[in-house]
């Protein structure tokens, strides 16, 4: 966004930009901004056409508010200094918008300013500092889902240049805070086995790609593994159902997370996951060993079936306790039948 023309306006002429004539601080403003204003060469020309009208009306009008920014910034020394000049005063609307949202709690708002200002006003530090607090305030309060998207747009949306992110230091922490929350909010996920959140993963995983793409890996398998983590739950439920009914019956998440026919991608996306691999170790003890490989083995009759040669195989494969009697009993009175 270009930064709002600072400029002298005639009385009813609104084409007039910024000017005085004759001598003194109107004529030296009107100067500065013909030297060092943003305009085409056609408008400069209609400018100095019109200089003695915007004489008048300079003159006329000193005590206004833009006429006083007008007249201190036409005594800067270089067109450097009446640039930065222009932007402080053009910017003072915005920080007032900033700070007043502020007083009235709406920091999403104060913050909306300032994304929408901020490549136009980074370089004017008390612009910059006013959008700290608002980012500041956004950051600090991350409970509702609109506050948490907006503070995600906000890291995120200038994933092309850092330059936000660099010119703000709040934005910067509050970046990082946000991202931490992501990662704490999946994680408590996963790890009580709840059902699997599609929109934080892709959250988190936007961020990262803004703020942190070394640590894309890592979010990634974080969200791989909290996508199954309803799985296991789902497994030890249907185990505890079937020991409760004595019933010799395999879960269909044993096969589904432990059986090679059924989770190649699975594990080919956790291979690299701690996580899955304990995980995976815990649901094969409740799966075959114990009191539920006890049930499965009690069915085996005059031959060994799927099930139980299973059962026989997890016991190598993931190294299942055999201390308790009945188990190990069962796995001996099988081994020669199962063994063929």
């Amino acid at each position: 966004m270009k930064p709002k023309q600072f400029l002298l306006l005639l009385a009813g002429a609104a084409t007039l930009s910024i000017g005085c004539g004759g001598g003194g601080e109107c004529a030296t403003a009107f100067d500065k901004e013909l030297e060092c204003g943003d305009q085409s060469d056609e408008r400069k020309k209609k400018m100095k056409s019109q200089r003695s009208e915007a004489i008048s009306h300079c003159k006329k009008n000193k005590d206004e508010p833009h006429m006083k920014a007008a007249l201190a910034c036409g005594k800067t020394n270089s067109c450097e200094e009446y640039t930065a000049c222009k932007l402080s005063e053009d910017s003072k609307s915005d920080i007032e918008e900033i700070e007043s949202k502020l007083k009235e709690g709406k920091a999403d708002d104060a913050m909306s300013t300032c994304r929408y200002q901020l490549d136009t006003y980074k370089a004017v530090p008390d612009f910059m500092a006013a959008c700290d607090k608002a980012f500041a305030a956004v950051f600090s309060d991350l409970k509702t889902e609109d506050t948490r998207s907006n503070a995600r747009y906000a890291c995120a949306s200038a994933s092309d240049s850092g330059e936000w992110r660099a010119a703000s230091p709040a934005l910067t922490e509050g970046c990082k805070t946000l991202s931490e929350s992501y990662k704490a909010t999946i994680t408590k996920q996963r790890d009580t086995g709840s059902e699997y959140n599609y929109s934080d993963c892709s959250g988190y995983g936007d961020l990262m790609k803004a703020i942190d793409k070394d640590g894309i890996a890592a979010a990634t398998l974080l969200c791989n593994e909290g996508e199954v983590a309803d799985d296991f739950t789902e497994g030890f439920a249907e185990i505890a159902k079937n020991l409760a009914e004595k019933k010799a019956s395999l879960p269909f998440r044993c096969t589904s997370i432990l059986d090679s026919k059924y989770n190649a991608d699975t594990v080919e996306k956790l291979k690299d996951s701690k996580w899955f691999s304990a995980k995976s170790i815990e649901l094969a003890k409740a799966c075959y060993g114990g009191e539920m490989g006890t049930l499965l083995l009690g069915e085996v009759g005059s031959y060994c079936g799927t099930t139980a040669k299973a059962v026989h195989a997890a016991v190598t494969k993931y190294n299942l306790p055999t201390s308790d009697a009945a188990f190990k009993a069962a796995l001996d009175s099988t081994v020669e039948m199962c063994s063929k």
